[in-house]
């Protein structure tokens, strides 16, 4: 299934304080004033146009980081967290492969909860 983010109505306001704090934890790069605008989105459920506006920002941008969080909520279990490491190729390669076998195992205990999250992709 893809998440289409046309139906913006869907996802504003759609995340706690919390799950949004999680998810934007991907991100260490991104601007406070980003950070901000995807939370005012995300959490507080104003509309795309009226945050681009409030920040003087084309709405594709606002789109683009409410866009991209949401999807790191929705590719984050419960519970789990999020990080940002550096390492050598190889142990990289490594890493990711173990996420791969806990989203995995994850999904076969949790079937009805990962049916939909994990198999998402823009």
């Amino acid at each position: 299934m893809v998440f289409d983010m046309s139906l913006q109505k869907r996802i504003v306001g759609i995340l706690k304080a919390n799950e949004f704090e999680a998810a934007v934890a991907a991100f260490p790069r991104l601007s406070e004033n980003g950070k901000e605008a995807a939370k005012l989105v995300l959490v507080d459920g104003l509309e795309q146009i009226e945050v681009a506006e409030r920040f003087g920002l084309h709405r594709q941008q606002i789109n683009k980081w409410v866009k991209d969080i949401y999807q790191s909520h929705i590719d984050c279990p419960a519970g789990w967290k999020v990080d940002v490491v550096t390492l050598p190729p190889e142990q990289m390669d490594e890493v990711k492969t173990m996420e791969r076998r806990a989203k995995r195992d994850h999904a076969k205990k949790f079937p009805t909860e990962t049916s939909i999250s994990f198999r998402r992709k823009l």
